[in-house]
């Protein structure tokens, strides 16, 4: 499935909530037969087909680790563990369709946009004419009711993991011979050479991962945290706002610790998307508890012991600060910077016999704050008529010379 499909039509699997209604009180009971607790099926937060992360961890690991205490090992405890400096993600622009995406004449109302230049580089004038037709319906201002976080995050995030930062401008001028299409330096001024800055080719590869092939767990919330409800200790009812902890914990460290790669997530928890690329993290509390100490971290008013998963053995408190990078304005004669956000994220990882991770629990503030879904790219994809990756590509790769 495409990217651009899976956010847009708000991928996510609804979990049927059971009401049991009764006329009878405690008095009305049978006393011969054994209760059975309705409001707990003791397994809600273990992992599902949604939230289990094998399948994401399998694109850099193949033989993914799923045992907590080596994931987090003594010596890693407040220690910053980042991707290589090579796989580090890079900031641009989100190219906000209220700007009319990458037709934005960013650099000025006299300077072509990164569409155009590209369309003048590429594309006959019919070409040209359709694809920026096409962006300016649907990844632009003509989208309807567009709102200012609208933009196609998803593109840059993506070709910001899976490409190289450009590193400087240059000027080419297309070349056919043969049938085959090449480029070439200009060395000389000329009118058949065309420009690109590396705010414009950020712009481009965000087109052309716009709608990649991608690997996808959680789930969209796509609701106002207004309307988020929440059971007896305190956790997000609606399932698709609800991701589980140790989706985040196996998919940071597996990722960034083991694979040395970057990922992306969604960074806020409401009807919005914001995807970033997230490339390091620190564990400041790593702490083994019981299960009584794990119940009351979670809900300090649950009388029962950790009822939320029953498969559950062991127990890990966490303390997990993520960071991502984040938009910036694009460049015109440096390589796109990487500037980073982040947030903390407190939880409970559960643990099997053999120590490996089957769920987990939020904490406090990270029941309402926390990643609702998490993907990488597989392959470039652009829905745009006429804009190849292998293309941009191109471009991409003669400003890295």
């Amino acid at each position: 499935m495409t990217l651009n499909r899976l956010l847009t039509t708000g991928f996510f699997a609804l979990l049927a909530p059971l009401f049991v209604m009764s006329g009878c009180s405690n008095d009305d009971l049978l006393d011969d037969g054994e209760l059975f607790d309705v409001e707990e099926t003791g397994k809600a937060d273990s992992f599902n087909s949604n939230t289990n992360p094998i399948e994401l961890i399998r694109l850099v690991n193949g033989s993914p680790t799923l045992k907590a205490d080596e994931l987090a090992p003594t010596s890693d405890i407040g220690k910053t563990i980042s991707v290589p400096t090579d796989n580090k993600p890079f900031s641009s622009d989100y190219w906000p369709m209220q700007k009319n995406g990458i037709l934005n004449r960013w650099m000025g109302a006299t300077t072509p946009s990164p569409a155009e230049k590209y369309g003048t580089l590429f594309l006959e004038p019919g070409q040209q004419k359709t694809m920026y037709d096409w962006i300016q319906k649907n990844h632009g201002k003509d989208v309807p009711g567009v709102q200012s976080w609208f933009g196609i995050c998803q593109g840059w995030t993506g070709s910001a993991i899976a490409e190289k930062t450009p590193q400087k401008s240059i000027t080419v001028r297309k070349y056919v011979r043969d049938g085959r299409t090449y480029l070439q330096k200009c060395t000389t001024p000329a009118s058949d050479c065309v420009n690109f800055t590396p705010g414009d080719l950020t712009g481009l590869m965000a087109e052309a991962y716009a709608a990649a092939d991608a690997t996808f767990i959680g789930y969209r919330c796509d609701t106002a945290k207004v309307n988020f409800k929440y059971d007896k200790n305190g956790r997000i009812v609606q399932p698709n706002c609800r991701s589980n902890a140790g989706t985040l914990f196996l998919t940071a460290t597996n990722f960034i610790k083991k694979g040395g790669k970057s990922f992306a997530v969604n960074a806020v928890n409401n009807e919005e998307v914001w995807n970033q690329p997230a490339y390091q993290y620190v564990i400041t509390q790593y702490k083994t508890m019981t299960k009584r100490e794990a119940t009351v971290a979670v809900d300090p008013a649950e009388t029962r012991d950790y009822p939320w998963n029953t498969a559950a053995v062991g127990f890990r408190r966490v303390t997990m600060k993520l960071d991502w990078a984040v938009e910036t304005a694009p460049t015109t004669n440096t390589a796109p910077p990487l500037v980073s956000a982040g947030k903390t994220y407190d939880f409970i990882l559960e643990l099997d016999a053999t120590g490996a991770v089957v769920g987990g629990e939020w904490i406090g503030a990270s029941k309402t704050e926390h990643i609702p879904f998490f993907w990488a790219p597989t392959a470039p994809g652009a829905e745009a008529p006429y804009l190849y990756p292998s293309y941009v590509r191109a471009l991409l790769n003669i400003s890295r010379m």
